[in-house]
């Protein structure tokens, strides 16, 4: 039988979701505006977490500053672009 201690995880809240930019990268897909709370770099995983959404991880999304331009990290209080190119998990 399942405990409270089974269901606990610990979670770093890296930032949210702006908005959807109507932009599509050079592959045809959406760009989102994010809001950092805490750094994220590209060669991390990380988990989309709401309300209405399956457990999901990627391990292969791109960051962007604001010119479209590659980063490998972003840092808090800032906004980034970030599209994912496959969805893994």
């Amino acid at each position: 039988m399942p405990t409270f201690k089974s269901y606990m995880r610990e979670y770093k809240f890296l930032g949210s979701i702006s908005e959807i930019i109507n932009e599509k990268d050079e592959n045809g897909k959406y760009c989102y505006l994010i809001d950092v709370k805490n750094q994220i770099r590209e060669s991390g995983e990380i988990e989309y977490i709401g309300p209405d959404l399956l457990y999901l991880k990627d391990n292969d999304f791109t960051l962007l500053d604001e010119k479209y331009n590659p980063v490998q990290k972003t840092d808090h209080g800032k906004n980034y672009l970030f599209n994912y190119r496959q969805k893994t998990g």
